[in-house]
């Protein structure tokens, strides 16, 4: 994962980062700025986790 996360900082651009939603078997990524993470976050009622904190 530590490694993982290093090529994912070096992706981010432009306001948008990781973010990640985990089901308990299997993580989901998704690729967004914050605002489009923030109303996912609302329409599936799930928390989505900057995989890199900020």
């Amino acid at each position: 994962m530590m490694a993982l996360s290093y090529v994912m900082e070096d992706l981010q651009r432009d306001g948008k980062q990781f973010y990640s939603i985990d089901n308990g078997q299997a993580m989901i990524l998704f690729y967004f700025d914050p605002e489009t993470a923030a109303k996912l976050s609302d329409l599936c009622n799930e928390d989505l986790e900057p995989v890199i904190p900020a």
